[in-house]
Protein backbone atom coordinates (compact mmCIF):
# COMPACT_ATOMS: atom_id res chain seq x y z
CA UNK A 1 0.00 0.00 0.00
CA UNK A 2 3.02 2.11 1.21
CA UNK A 3 4.20 1.92 -2.91
CA UNK A 4 1.40 2.11 -4.60
CA UNK A 5 -0.93 4.78 -2.81
CA UNK A 6 0.99 7.58 -3.93
CA UNK A 7 0.36 6.35 -7.64
CA UNK A 8 -3.54 6.29 -7.11
CA UNK A 9 -3.95 9.60 -5.16
CA UNK A 10 -1.69 11.28 -8.24
CA UNK A 11 -4.20 9.93 -10.82
CA UNK A 12 -6.79 10.96 -8.28
CA UNK A 13 -5.51 14.55 -8.71
CA UNK A 14 -4.93 13.92 -12.85
CA UNK A 15 -8.48 13.46 -12.82
CA UNK A 16 -10.00 15.92 -10.67
CA UNK A 17 -7.95 18.31 -12.76
CA UNK A 18 -8.54 16.86 -16.39
CA UNK A 19 -12.45 17.04 -15.06
CA UNK A 20 -14.79 19.37 -17.22
CA UNK A 21 -17.00 22.05 -15.76
CA UNK A 22 -20.99 21.41 -16.73
CA UNK A 23 -22.48 18.80 -17.94
CA UNK A 24 -20.37 15.93 -18.08
CA UNK A 25 -20.38 12.29 -19.59
CA UNK A 26 -19.20 10.69 -16.46
CA UNK A 27 -18.45 7.84 -17.44
CA UNK A 28 -16.14 8.54 -19.96
CA UNK A 29 -14.24 10.53 -17.49
CA UNK A 30 -14.11 7.79 -14.82
CA UNK A 31 -13.03 4.89 -17.67
CA UNK A 32 -9.99 7.47 -18.41
CA UNK A 33 -9.50 8.04 -13.96
CA UNK A 34 -9.58 3.89 -13.75
CA UNK A 35 -7.10 3.61 -16.83
CA UNK A 36 -4.46 6.18 -15.15
CA UNK A 37 -4.39 4.17 -11.95
CA UNK A 38 -3.91 1.15 -13.63
CA UNK A 39 -1.42 2.77 -15.53
CA UNK A 40 0.50 4.54 -12.58
CA UNK A 41 0.39 1.51 -10.27
CA UNK A 42 1.64 -0.82 -12.89
CA UNK A 43 4.21 0.76 -14.64
CA UNK A 44 4.50 4.15 -13.12
CA UNK A 45 3.58 6.05 -16.30
CA UNK A 46 -0.12 8.29 -16.33
CA UNK A 47 -1.98 7.69 -19.56
CA UNK A 48 -0.53 10.54 -21.14
CA UNK A 49 2.23 8.26 -21.75
CA UNK A 50 2.18 7.86 -25.54
CA UNK A 51 1.72 3.71 -24.69
CA UNK A 52 -0.58 3.84 -22.51
CA UNK A 53 -3.09 6.66 -24.32
CA UNK A 54 -2.69 4.10 -26.93
CA UNK A 55 -3.62 0.83 -25.06
CA UNK A 56 -6.40 3.26 -23.73
CA UNK A 57 -7.39 4.64 -26.91
CA UNK A 58 -7.47 0.66 -28.46
CA UNK A 59 -9.49 -0.55 -25.15
CA UNK A 60 -12.30 1.67 -25.55
CA UNK A 61 -12.57 0.64 -29.27
CA UNK A 62 -12.53 -3.19 -28.45
CA UNK A 63 -15.10 -1.99 -25.54
CA UNK A 64 -17.44 -0.57 -28.26
CA UNK A 65 -17.19 -3.49 -30.71
CA UNK A 66 -17.56 -6.09 -28.64
CA UNK A 67 -21.65 -7.88 -28.49
CA UNK A 68 -23.78 -7.08 -25.62
CA UNK A 69 -24.28 -10.68 -25.13
CA UNK A 70 -21.80 -13.66 -27.25
CA UNK A 71 -23.94 -17.15 -26.35
CA UNK A 72 -20.85 -18.88 -27.67
CA UNK A 73 -19.04 -17.75 -24.97
CA UNK A 74 -21.34 -19.45 -22.64
CA UNK A 75 -21.86 -23.05 -24.68
CA UNK A 76 -18.81 -25.87 -24.70
CA UNK A 77 -17.79 -25.97 -28.26
CA UNK A 78 -14.91 -27.78 -29.76
CA UNK A 79 -11.96 -24.92 -30.79
CA UNK A 80 -12.54 -24.82 -34.18
CA UNK A 81 -16.11 -23.21 -33.88
CA UNK A 82 -15.84 -19.29 -34.54
CA UNK A 83 -16.93 -17.23 -31.48
CA UNK A 84 -18.96 -14.84 -33.16
CA UNK A 85 -16.14 -12.17 -32.97
CA UNK A 86 -16.24 -9.06 -35.12
CA UNK A 87 -12.83 -8.26 -37.01
CA UNK A 88 -12.43 -5.05 -35.41
CA UNK A 89 -12.50 -6.87 -32.03
CA UNK A 90 -9.59 -8.87 -32.82
CA UNK A 91 -7.41 -6.08 -34.47
CA UNK A 92 -7.87 -4.15 -31.26
CA UNK A 93 -7.40 -7.28 -29.27
CA UNK A 94 -4.28 -8.04 -31.24
CA UNK A 95 -2.88 -3.73 -30.80
CA UNK A 96 -3.46 -3.75 -27.24
CA UNK A 97 -1.68 -7.16 -26.85
CA UNK A 98 1.54 -5.43 -28.97
CA UNK A 99 1.68 -2.34 -26.99
CA UNK A 100 1.33 -4.49 -23.74
CA UNK A 101 4.21 -6.72 -25.01
CA UNK A 102 6.28 -2.91 -25.81
CA UNK A 103 5.49 -1.95 -22.10
CA UNK A 104 6.54 -4.93 -20.57
CA UNK A 105 9.59 -5.77 -23.09
CA UNK A 106 10.95 -2.22 -21.81
CA UNK A 107 10.58 -3.25 -18.36
CA UNK A 108 11.98 -6.43 -18.59
CA UNK A 109 15.32 -4.53 -20.09
CA UNK A 110 15.04 -2.20 -17.33
CA UNK A 111 14.89 -4.69 -14.80
CA UNK A 112 17.85 -6.29 -16.44
CA UNK A 113 19.95 -3.08 -16.16
CA UNK A 114 19.07 -2.52 -12.66
CA UNK A 115 16.98 0.78 -13.08
CA UNK A 116 13.25 -0.32 -13.05
CA UNK A 117 11.33 1.74 -10.73
CA UNK A 118 9.62 -0.28 -7.69
CA UNK A 119 6.27 -0.48 -8.85
CA UNK A 120 3.45 -3.72 -9.38
CA UNK A 121 4.67 -4.52 -12.59
CA UNK A 122 8.70 -4.86 -11.31
CA UNK A 123 7.77 -6.95 -8.38
CA UNK A 124 5.67 -9.20 -10.49
CA UNK A 125 8.26 -9.60 -12.72
CA UNK A 126 10.97 -9.90 -9.94
CA UNK A 127 8.73 -12.36 -7.92
CA UNK A 128 10.68 -15.73 -8.12
CA UNK A 129 7.54 -19.17 -8.03
CA UNK A 130 8.63 -21.13 -5.10
CA UNK A 131 7.63 -23.93 -7.17
CA UNK A 132 9.60 -23.95 -10.11
CA UNK A 133 12.28 -21.09 -9.11
CA UNK A 134 11.07 -18.94 -12.11
CA UNK A 135 9.61 -15.90 -13.07
CA UNK A 136 6.91 -14.71 -15.50
CA UNK A 137 7.85 -14.72 -19.31
CA UNK A 138 7.22 -11.48 -21.29
CA UNK A 139 3.66 -13.32 -22.61
CA UNK A 140 3.12 -14.42 -19.30
CA UNK A 141 3.56 -10.89 -17.83
CA UNK A 142 1.57 -9.34 -20.94
CA UNK A 143 -1.02 -11.86 -19.98
CA UNK A 144 -1.29 -10.47 -16.47
CA UNK A 145 -1.32 -6.85 -17.24
CA UNK A 146 -4.38 -7.27 -19.89
CA UNK A 147 -6.02 -9.40 -16.98
CA UNK A 148 -5.41 -6.41 -14.71
CA UNK A 149 -6.99 -3.86 -17.14
CA UNK A 150 -9.86 -6.06 -18.03
CA UNK A 151 -11.08 -7.26 -14.61
CA UNK A 152 -9.91 -4.04 -12.68
CA UNK A 153 -11.19 -1.16 -15.18
CA UNK A 154 -14.63 -1.50 -15.98
CA UNK A 155 -15.57 -2.74 -12.65
CA UNK A 156 -13.66 0.95 -10.63
CA UNK A 157 -14.72 3.26 -13.70
CA UNK A 158 -18.22 1.92 -12.85
CA UNK A 159 -18.45 2.46 -9.64
CA UNK A 160 -16.92 5.72 -9.61
CA UNK A 161 -19.08 6.58 -12.06
CA UNK A 162 -21.62 5.53 -10.04
CA UNK A 163 -20.42 7.23 -7.38
CA UNK A 164 -20.16 10.66 -8.66
CA UNK A 165 -23.90 10.27 -10.04
CA UNK A 166 -25.10 9.52 -6.41
CA UNK A 167 -23.40 12.63 -4.89
CA UNK A 168 -24.84 14.65 -8.03
CA UNK A 169 -28.40 13.63 -6.91
CA UNK A 170 -27.83 13.99 -3.08
CA UNK A 171 -25.87 16.92 -2.98
CA UNK A 172 -26.00 17.05 0.73
CA UNK A 173 -24.03 14.37 0.78
CA UNK A 174 -21.29 16.04 -0.70
CA UNK A 175 -20.02 17.99 1.91
CA UNK A 176 -20.33 15.27 4.46
CA UNK A 177 -18.06 13.17 1.68
CA UNK A 178 -15.89 16.08 1.43
CA UNK A 179 -15.00 15.95 5.35
CA UNK A 180 -14.70 12.22 5.34
CA UNK A 181 -11.94 12.37 2.44
CA UNK A 182 -10.02 14.94 4.40
CA UNK A 183 -10.09 13.45 7.46
CA UNK A 184 -9.27 10.20 5.90
CA UNK A 185 -6.49 11.63 3.68
CA UNK A 186 -4.78 13.48 6.70
CA UNK A 187 -4.74 9.59 8.39
CA UNK A 188 -3.89 8.03 5.68
CA UNK A 189 -0.85 10.51 5.08
CA UNK A 190 0.07 10.08 8.53
CA UNK A 191 -0.03 6.27 8.37
CA UNK A 192 2.34 6.35 5.61
CA UNK A 193 4.64 8.54 6.94
CA UNK A 194 4.85 5.65 9.80
CA UNK A 195 5.86 2.86 7.34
Amino acid sequence: MRDTFPAMWAAGQAAVARFPQGVVEVEEETSHAAADVIFRTLFSIPIEHDIAAQVFTQFRDYQRTQPILNLAAFVPLPAWVPRGHRQRTKETARAIRALLTRLTEARMAEIDEGRAPDDLATKIMTTVDPVTGETFTTQEMVDQVAIFFLAGHETSASALAWTLYLMALYPEWQDRVAAEAAALKKCAVSEISKL
